[in-house]
């Protein structure tokens, strides 16, 4: 029996991906797609960058995502492509790669003619 686990950008300043199960009954989530997963006491965000599978007595203590993130959002592999090409050749973060990539996710006003 294998289990699946999934390699995640935590959007937050770490320098690392995290591993996650994913609780293939539940949780139906594919490369790009955006997910709320635990770290430490906190719920945060993240991204799937790839998956990966273990045979099930070596999963050794992976926690599982939680959920696909109410937000929808999903990236194109080029996108993932270009985020770790980033990490590397330019030693960001995970989540400054991100960023750069999409923009800053603040609402902005609409411009108005007033």
């Amino acid at each position: 029996m294998t289990i699946k686990v999934a390699d995640i950008y935590v959007l937050r300043g770490v320098t690392q991906r995290y591993s996650y199960l994913v609780n293939t009954d539940e949780c139906h989530v594919n490369v790009g797609d955006m997910v709320d997963c635990p770290l430490g006491k906190a719920t945060v965000k993240g991204i799937i960058g790839q998956f990966s599978e273990f045979k099930a007595d070596e999963h050794g203590s992976f926690k599982y995502i939680i959920q696909r993130s109410a937000s929808q959002l999903s990236l194109r592999s080029d996108l993932i492509q270009l985020i770790e090409w980033m990490v590397h050749t330019y030693r960001m973060t995970p989540h400054k790669a991100i960023q750069t990539v999409l923009g800053s996710v603040k609402k902005r006003r609409p411009v108005t003619d007033d």
